[in-house]
């Protein structure tokens, strides 16, 4: 994973969180790059063309920027543990709940969203690729991979994938869902408490036997 606010200049940093904000409105395929310069108020049709490469670098681009602040943020958690847990619950929440850290307000639901769309068109992107992870992420990747070595690889992924999309889900429409019931639990650490476990009890089901591996 690689990526800083930093390293892009003005021009490009509009079309970073420009891109970013489209797609967590719209979805991938409301990101075309006429929009994508309206937003950012570019009017050089070839600006992301000499910023980035091509629309698909510059949505991998603030992927990156915004998976390395969230791996800052697991990063001061982890060392604020005596170790790194080795139960699914603990892992679960060193994986999810550094979102929390890192954004809040508008940029949560806006990052939550981006993600969430990221992952519903194609949980199996290269951009989800371990090899590309922050070195914290990876180490409890690999660490609730080990709790899960029952599961085959694809089993594993979508298990997961399904847990992270639970909770950004819930991370994204809690205040919506508060308003709806009048209830106060969505804002509550009860309501986090219950998104965590929901995603661990999707991790902790024992694996099935995937069709093609069952006998004719």
């Amino acid at each position: 994973m690689n990526g800083k606010w930093e390293d892009y200049g003005p021009g490009a940093r509009k079309l970073l969180l420009a891109v970013e904000e489209i797609i967590a409105e719209r979805g991938i395929e409301g990101a075309s790059i006429r929009e994508i310069l309206r937003v950012a108020k570019q009017g050089n049709n070839s600006a992301i063309y000499r910023h980035f490469g091509s629309k698909e670098l510059l949505i991998r681009a603030i992927y990156d920027i915004r998976q390395a602040e969230v791996d800052d943020c697991r990063t001061l958690r982890m060392q604020r543990l005596p170790r790194l847990p080795d139960d699914i619950r603990g892992l679960l929440e060193l994986f999810l709940l550094p979102v929390l850290d890192a954004f809040e307000g508008r940029q949560r639901w806006i990052y939550s969203q981006f993600i969430l769309h990221l992952i519903l068109n194609d949980p199996f992107d290269e951009a989800f690729d371990s090899a590309r992870e922050g070195p914290a992420v990876a180490l409890v990747h690999q660490a609730l991979r080990g709790c899960c070595a029952a599961m085959s690889d694809q089993v594993f992924t979508m298990r997961l994938s399904v847990a992270v999309t639970n909770f950004l889900m819930g991370v994204s429409y809690g205040d919506r869902v508060a308003n709806l019931t009048g209830g106060a639990y969505p804002r509550s650490d009860q309501y986090l408490e219950d998104l965590i476990t929901a995603g661990c009890a999707l991790l902790m089901l024992p694996p099935f036997v995937e069709a093609d591996d069952m006998p004719g």
